[in-house]
C-alpha cells in the first residue's frame, strides 16, 4: 500500500508492512518484529507504547520503536517485541558448556613452569518471575555440568611426567548475570566458571 497524498486518509492511521515474523525460543523470550508506515504527522501520536501487548500474540509487549522519515512525509516504524508468544508453551532452561585454557600464577613456584590449566564456564539461561538473590562474585554451584572440572593433575605422555597441582582453593564461582524485563516475567542469563588459584605444584 502506498501514499500519494500528503496528508491524506491513506496514512492516516497504522498500515502494517509485508515482513512481519516471530520466532519461538527453547529458553528465555521469544522475539517479534512488525513494520509500519504512517504520516509523519501522526507519527507521535501513533508509536505503540513500550510494554503495549501485540495485537495477535497478547504475550509479545513492544520492546523497542525505531522511527525514520521520509522526503514524502512518511514515518516507518520498526517495532520489535519480546515476551512469550504462545502462553500454554513450556519454556525450558537452556545450559551452554564451555572451556578456556587459563595459565595460572604459581604462589610458590618449585620450577619453571607454563602450562595452562582448563578453566570451565557453564552459561544458563531461564524464564522466572522472582529475581535472582545469589550476589556477582560469589561461590556458589551451577545447576547443570557441575561435575565437569579438570582433575588435580596432569599426565604428560611425551616427557613422560604427572604434575600434581596444591590449590588455594578451587570452586565454581557466579561472575556474571544480566537481565531482562516483559511484564511480571525476567529473562535471566547467569554465567558460573570454575575458579582456582594454584599454590604450588610436584613433578613426578
Amino acid at each position: 500500500m502506498s501514499a500519494t497524498i500528503p496528508g491524506g486518509s491513506e496514512l492516516s492511521l497504522l498500515v502494517e508492512q509485508p515482513g512481519s515474523s516471530f520466532t519461538t525460543t527453547r529458553a528465555g523470550f521469544d522475539s517479534g518484529r512488525r513494520t509500519f508506515r504512517c504520516w509523519q504527522s501522526v507519527a507521535g501520536t501513533l508509536e505503540p507504547l513500550r510494554g503495549s501487548a501485540d495485537s495477535t500474540y497478547f504475550g509479545m509487549k513492544v520492546d523497542a520503536v525505531e522511527v525514520t522519515f521520509d522526503t514524502a512525509g512518511i514515518a516507518t516504524m520498526q517495532v520489535s517485541y519480546l515476551g512469550i508468544k504462545n502462553q500454554s508453551q513450556t519454556k525450558e532452561d537452556e545450559f551452554q558448556y564451555s572451556v578456556t585454557d587459563e595459565t595460572p600464577e604459581i604462589y610458590e613456584p618449585t620450577f619453571d613452569w607454563q602450562a595452562s590449566i582448563p578453566k570451565p564456564q557453564v552459561t544458563r539461561t531461564y524464564i522466572t518471575r522472582t529475581l535472582p538473590t545469589t550476589k556477582i562474585g560469589r561461590f556458589d554451584v551451577p545447576l547443570k555440568y557441575a561435575d565437569m572440572v579438570p582433575a588435580d593433575f596432569v599426565v604428560y605422555e611425551e616427557v613422560p611426567a604427572v604434575w600434581f597441582y596444591t590449590f588455594w582453593f578451587k570452586a565454581w564461582r557466579l561472575i556474571g548475570r544480566t537481565i531482562k524485563n516483559v511484564g511480571d516475567l525476567y529473562e535471566i542469563t547467569e554465567t558460573h566458571q570454575w575458579d582456582f588459584e594454584v599454590r604450588y605444584i610436584t613433578r613426578t
